[in-house]
């Protein structure tokens, strides 16, 4: 479809994710002696916490889960998120499993999942999150090691009603009004880009008038809520 046949009248809607966020802070003092009370296949608790309408919990395994999945016989920590309630229906939740560096206090992220939780399916996480060895040399000090697990909890959707942005035919009348004072050379570049979807040539300005022309259409580009020629205008004003 040519440009000067689009149609006359745009509008909108606008769908966006609800969803509810939060970082659970799992530490873990008396490591030593939670490794050697904890052994392989079971794992240490964190508190319940809340998010999006939900329980959950982080679940850590010192010493893996007890399966020989690896080369050396399963040395590698486990961590999952584990859903500590029942819900009737699965829901989309983002996770991300991340260490803190004893020495600067900054977390990095280790592993992220995106899911659905149900009931049926409660729990997930990774069998290898690091090896114990490498766990104990750059993340434990003082016999401390601190986890954060990031969560992100889909709550629902929501739909914005239908409105109309733009409407050629009052905005010609409009603008026509409005930005006279502009000039006719504003007005028409104007109008180009209604109906061409683009800014007409300038070669026959030089910087000066340039940067006035944009710079015009850039507030009439704002005060229709016409985003493309916003972005367009925006580079050679904040170059100016």
């Amino acid at each position: 479809m040519e440009d000067s046949r689009r149609p006359e009248r745009k509008t909108v809607s606008r769908s966006a994710l609800e969803t509810e966020r939060c970082t659970h802070v799992f530490q873990i003092d008396g490591y030593a002696l939670h490794k050697d009370l904890v052994t392989a296949g079971k794992y240490i608790q964190s508190a319940t916490f809340a998010v999006g309408g939900l329980d959950w919990c982080v679940l850590f395994y010192p010493n893996g889960d007890g399966d020989d999945y690896s080369e050396d016989g399963g040395d590698c920590v486990c961590v999952y998120l584990q859903l500590m309630c029942e819900t009737l229906e699965a829901h989309r939740v983002q996770f991300d499993f991340r260490l803190v560096d004893p020495v600067t206090g900054v977390s990095s992220s280790e592993f992220s999942g995106d899911r659905e939780f149900s009931s049926e399916d409660a729990s997930w996480g990774t069998r290898n999150l690091m090896w114990i060895s490498m766990l104990e040399l750059e993340y434990v000090r003082n016999d401390r090691l601190v986890i954060e697990c990031d969560v992100t909890v889909v709550i629902g959707m929501a739909v914005s009603k239908s409105e109309t942005i733009f409407d050629i035919h009052p905005a010609v009348r409009c603008v026509g009004s409005s930005w006279k004072h502009a000039g006719p050379s504003v007005f028409k570049a104007f109008l180009h880009f209604i109906y061409k979807d683009s800014l007409p040539a300038m070669d026959d300005l030089d910087e000066v008038e340039k940067n006035e022309m944009v710079k015009h259409l850039l507030v009439a580009a704002d005060w229709y809520a016409m985003e493309r020629m916003k972005v367009i205008c925006e580079l050679p004003c904040k170059e100016t």
